[in-house]
């Protein structure tokens, strides 16, 4: 999902590059939350009304963590959330706000916010509202890289694998594994294709310490995700830092051509053909990326 620009898709996108989560096909995309009150957790607002939730709307002001948000536009919203701009004290920020069925993993949230890196979207804050999972997050002003498809600039995509591989290397040496590198989610900070960052980790998962790998629930982008995600042994999926890398591999192919990776093929002929290495590179892809990809 593209977090910063907004929810206009001008690409025919398919259901093959979404985030596909556990118990994604329960999402209530309605805004209404169902009834049951979480207690004893720190910042919820919560009513426990069935259909009590009105959706945020242009001048709303969201009191989130004992902070103002007044709400300045809807941006998008996808199979998860609800992703609308506010400010702060003047600065423009993004609040996430989760369906009820779905909240990303504390524990990934918890490191995010304890460490800090100039090609990660800065997460600023995060709890509960009206047993709705929110994050408050930088606003990147340039868009997402999905929204300047294809780039054929050389020097520019170089500064993006730079930046994008900077970002996972932090990450991973922190116990992160961000599971969902795509176009939409690697994002310009500032206007004119400037200051690369990735954000969106509502997928992340996090390893334990001394650990390289590790048992999670089955959560991808079908395009950009690695083979090995594709295996399950009831619902749960082994996975390590090289995931993320895989996912770069297939985002530059799809940056640098413009078209979707596997267009027009289903799920499974997806899977064969990464298992297979049946991967398409572009004819046209200067011999360096090549031999990254």
């Amino acid at each position: 999902m593209d977090l910063q620009r907004g929810a206009g898709d001008h690409r025919g996108r398919n259901m093959n590059d979404k985030t596909i989560r556990p118990g994604s096909e329960q999402v209530i995309k309605s805004g209404i939350e169902d009834s049951k009150t979480i207690r004893g957790t720190p910042g919820v607002i919560s009513s426990g009304v069935k259909s009590s939730f009105i959706q945020p709307s242009v001048g709303t002001e969201l009191i989130l963590g004992g902070e103002c948000y007044p709400i300045l536009k809807f941006l998008a919203a996808s199979g998860e959330a609800e992703v609308f701009l506010a400010e702060k004290n003047g600065q423009k920020l993004v609040v996430k706000l989760y369906y009820a069925s779905f909240a990303p993993k504390e524990e990934v949230l918890e490191k995010l916010k304890s460490v800090k890196h100039p090609d990660i979207i800065e997460l600023l804050d995060y709890g509960y509202y009206q047993n709705r999972f929110y994050e408050v997050m930088k606003y990147a002003e340039g868009g997402s890289l999905y929204d300047v498809l294809p780039i054929k600039d050389v020097n520019l995509l170089k500064e993006v694998v730079e930046e994008v591989v900077n970002a996972l290397n932090y990450c991973h040496e922190h116990g992160i594994i961000h599971r969902d590198i795509k176009p939409q989610n690697i994002f310009f900070q500032k206007l004119g294709n400037k200051d690369v960052a990735i954000g969106d980790f509502g997928i992340s998962s996090a390893l334990h310490e001394g650990f390289s790998k590790r048992l999670t629930k089955q959560a991808r982008t079908t395009v950009y995700a690695a083979p090995e995600v594709f295996q399950n042994v009831e619902g749960k999926t082994i996975i390590g830092r090289e995931v993320d890398y895989y996912s770069l591999g297939i985002t530059l192919v799809h940056l640098w051509s413009g078209r979707e990776p596997f267009e027009g093929m289903g799920e499974y002929a997806i899977m064969r053909a990464k298992i297979d290495g049946n991967v398409e590179i572009p004819d046209d892809l200067p011999t360096d990326f090549k031999h990254l990809v």
